[in-house]
């Protein structure tokens, strides 16, 4: 009976330790091995490699120098996170951020993803967040093309040309590159003399305001990467394991003294080698269930669908609280970039509706509503449900609300 208590005991400590390894993101897992290579003799770790992939050595001293030069764009923005947080929604900022290529763009595929994952927000109001978030140093970043990205620097100087260099950048960008500046001055009536002055401040601007970051630092910390082929999606996971050895002179010894010295120690190792080898199986399985359930997501840049830490759980026969530490501040690789697991969960109605369909459909009324009589959200729920879409009232006017629409009372037009 004691030794069924003790098993059951040791079971429940094996079980704990699984779930906090499960949680750590790549940093913290870093960190734990590096303790555990510190109070452990039999085990040899090497952290820069384990973020490496076993790159050539040539990479890895690049990679090295990069990280010890500065922080990266992504640390530098989210420092800044605190004087947008009432203009910018935190999830979708965040987003943003890890959405910019090196130089600190904004490309047209990641506002469609955007569009996608934050489908209750209209593209209007995109486009405004995208504005507010160009307010952040350093200046150019969050634009979506070199034109704007000049624009934007421009916009910050003091100078008396400043109207004429910003037209110069919006119309003739092309003969800028070409070097004609007699044609700009013909075709703006500014003295050529004006216009080298004005060429002289543009080409003194810095195209690629992200560049002067270290880069990748938040792109190496992906474990997983999600790769459209011909054939569907691939899961590669991204961790070294090799960058964790056992040193052979200690648990291959034949001295009796020091066998007994290593078993604590390579009963530790065990656990550890099993535990993560748990980790990545549990990692891979639900990022194979994500793009099974969003795949149009990832071939055809379609929207979410509605999905749940419910659905995953049951699929994979694990509890939804370990799907929940298994995302837990964890992000996929999807075409160099980022993105977060918690955003391809998608919450739905009672009857299976998604968020995404709900609020388009809460919409789609409004906009057709007669603005005398503005429908209220009891009335809106009657409506969908007549169209099989079951919905709070309550719940409508939180998704309303997250939409930014008014109430009735506010939209009547009298």
């Amino acid at each position: 009976m004691k030794q069924n208590q003790q098993q059951r005991q040791k079971l429940t400590q094996e079980q704990s330790f699984f779930l906090d390894i499960l949680k750590f993101d790549k940093e913290e897992l870093m960190d734990y091995l590096e303790k555990e290579y510190q109070e452990n003799p039999l085990i040899d770790f090497d952290r820069r490699a384990f973020n490496n992939e076993g790159s050539s050595f040539e990479g890895y001293l690049s990679n090295i120098e990069n990280k010890e030069k500065k922080e990266s764009l992504q640390e530098h923005l989210l420092k800044q996170k605190g004087f947008l947080a009432q203009k910018v929604p935190e999830n979708m900022m965040e987003f943003f951020i890890y959405s910019l290529d090196r130089n600190g763009y904004l490309r047209e595929e990641s506002i469609d993803e955007v569009t996608n994952i934050f489908a209750e927000y209209t593209k209007e109001q995109i486009k405004e967040f995208i504005t507010y978030m160009q307010q952040m140093e350093p200046t150019g970043v969050f634009a979506r093309n070199l034109q704007e990205c000049m624009i934007l620097q421009l916009q910050e100087l003091d100078f008396k040309y400043k109207k004429e260099c910003i037209k110069i950048v919006k119309e003739h960008i092309q003969l800028l590159a070409d070097n004609k500046l007699l044609e700009i001055s013909k075709k703006e009536n500014i003295s050529l003399e004006k216009i080298t002055e004005c060429v002289k401040t543009i080409r003194g601007l810095n195209p690629k305001p992200g560049s002067q970051y270290a880069t990748d630092a938040a792109y190496m910390d992906c474990e997983v990467e999600v790769l459209a082929e011909e054939k569907g999606l691939t899961i590669k996971m991204l961790n070294n394991y090799e960058a964790l050895q056992l040193r052979p002179e200690y648990y291959m010894t034949t001295d009796e003294t020091m066998t007994e010295f290593v078993k604590p120690y390579l009963k530790r190792i065990r656990l550890l080698i099993d535990t993560l080898n748990a980790r990545e199986r549990t990692l891979f399985s639900i990022v194979s269930n994500i793009a099974e359930h969003q795949k149009e997501f990832f071939l055809e840049s379609g929207r979410l669908q509605a999905f749940t830490l419910k659905e995953v759980a049951e699929e994979l026969n694990m509890h939804e609280s370990t799907i929940s530490r298994a995302i837990s501040n964890k992000s996929l690789r999807f075409k160099n970039r980022e993105i977060p697991l918690k955003y391809f969960f998608v919450s739905k109605t009672a009857n299976g509706d998604s968020k995404d369909n709900v609020e388009e459909k809460i919409r789609t009324l409004i906009e057709a509503e007669d603005k005398s009589h503005p429908l209220s959200d009891q009335k809106l729920a009657e409506l969908m449900k007549k169209d099989n879409i079951v919905v709070a009232r309550r719940t409508i006017a939180k998704y309303r609300e997250q939409m930014g629409i008014l109430s009735a009372s506010k939209r009547k037009i009298y």
